[in-house]
């Protein structure tokens, strides 16, 4: 009975972001696609990050900073919608804090800055707080000072869950972690301004 009920549906996809700086997807690809993540943390990635930067937890934190800094300065950087989990890295959760705990502040805002500066959004990827919630719900990462300098900085955010299973979200400790870092729904992209982001300039 009535209208039914039409869900639009976006293609879009997560592309690498190479040590060498190589964006690892072409313009005529692009062109087909509504919109594109970036990561530049994919670290646990031999083609992201050579052997040779795992040395000591000061290396990957260098590692991450210029490689946000490369994506920013990347001639495709103005299509690209946000970066995916950034100063994630890879899939070392037991290192994450110690990683980045090597990262200034300062370097923050520098990163920071390069993304507002192309229109970069900052992916709120819900599998960077999930790993740091205690029995409470309270979040315990270093990534939160990521966030707050985000916000500071007025990058906007996208949301993702980067679920690979099912499994439950705590969507009630994820928005205390966002009022911890003072994120609220003004800071979000909108749908417009991710789907804009891809087009030929």
């Amino acid at each position: 009975a009535g209208t039914p009920h039409r869900i639009p549906v976006y293609f879009g996809c997560e592309t690498e972001f190479t040590h060498q700086n190589v964006l690892a997807i072409s313009e005529p690809v692009l062109d087909q696609l509504d919109y594109v993540l970036a990561p530049h943390s994919h670290t646990h990635m031999r083609l992201v990050m050579p052997p040779d930067e795992y040395g000591t937890d000061q290396k990957h934190a260098a590692y991450l900073v210029r490689s946000v800094l490369a994506l920013a300065a990347h001639p495709l950087a103005k299509r690209i919608a946000a970066v995916a989990h950034p100063f994630s890295p890879g899939t070392r959760y037991a290192r994450y804090n110690a990683i980045l705990s090597h990262i200034t502040d300062a370097q923050l805002r520098e990163c920071c800055l390069a993304a507002k500066e192309v229109g970069l959004f900052a992916e709120l990827n819900i599998s960077v707080i999930l790993p740091f919630l205690d029995e409470d719900g309270v979040f315990h990462g270093e990534s939160e000072r990521f966030f707050r300098m985000a916000k500071e900085c007025g990058v906007k955010f996208t949301w993702g869950s980067d679920s690979h299973q099912v499994y439950d979200l705590r969507l009630g400790a994820v928005c205390r972690f966002l009022e911890t870092c003072g994120i609220a729904q003004h800071d979000f992209a909108t749908q417009e301004e991710i789907l804009t982001r891809n087009k030929p300039q």
